[in-house]
């Protein structure tokens, strides 16, 4: 995976900012069946701290989510750590990361965890969407598991 800057047109790559995180490839001692690269990546930025987040190539099948954490784009960039969630989840909730959606209100900024579901596609149920709220606990995101929630979009708080 790879950051690019683009032109101001968007039409071209002015230069690569870093390069990093094998999308293909990976450790194939853990899920010898797939690939255990990266991708889905999504970066947010929460304050002076950038977040990758990305899910592992399991075809249909959900995945952990991963990030690392950086002050700069341009690295250097921290190991993949494992999203951590609650309550406990091998899976990101049976999902694959999509992408963090910031609701920034008057009173709070609330992270909008997305995750896809294939689940059709591998005999868990139907394949349905998940956004589910990703808060922040000793300076370490968590993704938070709720059945319904609510977000106050003018105050940001859920």
């Amino acid at each position: 995976m790879a950051i690019f800057k683009l032109t101001p047109d968007f039409l071209e790559v002015e230069s690569k900012v870093y390069e990093g995180f094998d999308n293909v490839n990976g450790d194939k001692s853990v899920y010898p069946r797939h690939h255990t690269g990266r991708e889905a990546s999504h970066i947010i930025k929460v304050d002076d701290v950038y977040y990758w987040f990305s899910s592992g190539l399991q075809g249909w099948n959900s995945s952990q989510t991963k990030y690392a954490t950086s002050t700069s784009l341009s690295g250097p960039w921290s190991e993949l750590k494992v999203l951590l969630t609650d309550p406990t989840s091998n899976d990101s909730f049976n999902t694959q990361h999509d992408f963090v959606i910031p609701i920034v209100g008057t009173e709070a900024t609330t992270y909008v965890y997305a995750g896809d579901r294939y689940s059709q596609h591998h005999g868990k149920g139907v394949g349905r969407n998940v956004f589910l709220p990703m808060c922040w606990e000793d300076g370490e995101p968590v993704l938070k598991w709720r059945k319904t929630w609510r977000i106050d979009i003018a105050t940001g708080r859920h």
